[in-house]
């Protein structure tokens, strides 16, 4: 049996777009619908630099690329296809 409990059809959508009057129920939910208006894209693939909405997104993507990869971090050996991927990922180890 599930912990979660069942959604009621009547559970009132509280949080609302100011861009375009479409509404939710969780706050999240909104904060993720206002980037489709915005523009702003907060999840990066390190991989190959394309950026996204939501990280179930960025998660969705990364399983497009293949586990070939030449280029490798000496830190913590994570590996990249690229040097200019490789070079943007290494700075997280230097803040």
């Amino acid at each position: 049996m599930s912990n979660q409990q069942p959604v009621l059809m009547s559970e009132e959508k509280s949080f609302s777009c100011s861009e375009c009057g479409k509404c939710f129920t969780r706050k999240h939910s909104l904060i993720v619908h206002q980037r489709l208006h915005t523009g702003e894209k907060p999840y990066l693939c390190l991989e190959c630099g394309k950026c996204f909405y939501s990280r179930p997104q960025l998660h969705d993507h990364q399983k497009t690329h293949p586990e070939v990869a030449a280029f490798s971090c000496s830190k913590c050996l994570k590996r990249f296809r690229t040097s200019r991927i490789l070079a943007l990922h290494q700075s997280i180890h230097s803040r």
